[in-house]
């Protein structure tokens, strides 16, 4: 979080959320795709 700048830190943390939280590897994986396609310019 240290180089996400703080007007982004909040969308970053809810993508980040469902990743970190998810019940299943494959529910990550699914975050971790969602979370690309949201904050990865």
């Amino acid at each position: 979080m240290r180089f996400v700048s703080y007007g982004d830190r909040k969308t970053i943390v809810k993508a980040m959320k469902e990743i970190y939280t998810a019940p299943t590897l494959e529910a990550a994986e699914l975050g971790l795709a969602e979370f690309d396609r949201q904050c990865v310019a």
